[in-house]
């Protein structure tokens, strides 16, 4: 499998941002999370009994972290998003392994999308997002 790893210049809404809004206002972020991540080729598309490993890093320039119950909930939009665009059959743990963090200290907001298989190297090994946090020259 080719991994997909992908800097998206948003972050989703929160859980608490979630239960609020109006009806179309989900449905525009599910529409535009569907947008941001690219069609999944036939040669990546999950198998059946693959598992797959999903890293998510959403990264603000400010404000306090999040709770780790409230960093899963914001995963729901892009999880869907994943499954839409075929990269994963199901976003239930039967099918994916997902890690979720978050950094307060960015040079922008973002949110750093990685899929891959489970024998593969996490993210955390490889930060493709350090650019994001800690600028382009980072080691």
């Amino acid at each position: 499998m080719i991994p997909l790893i992908r800097t998206v210049p948003i972050v989703p809404m929160t859980n608490n941002q979630r239960e609020r809004a109006h009806w179309s206002t989900l449905k525009k972020e599910k529409d535009d999370w569907t947008l941001l991540i690219p069609l999944c080729a036939e040669a990546n598309r999950q198998q059946e009994g693959e598992r797959r490993m999903v890293e998510i890093v959403f990264c603000k320039t400010k404000g306090p972290e999040s709770d780790p119950d409230n960093l899963h909930a914001r995963c729901k939009s892009i999880l869907d998003a994943l499954v839409r665009r075929g990269w994963m059959i199901d976003d239930s743990p039967k099918y994916i392994d997902l890690r979720v963090s978050e950094t307060t200290r960015a040079r922008r907001t973002a949110t750093v999308i990685a899929v891959s298989d489970t024998s593969e190297e996490s993210i955390d090994e490889k930060r493709p997002w350090k650019e994001v946090v800690y600028g382009e020259d980072a080691a």
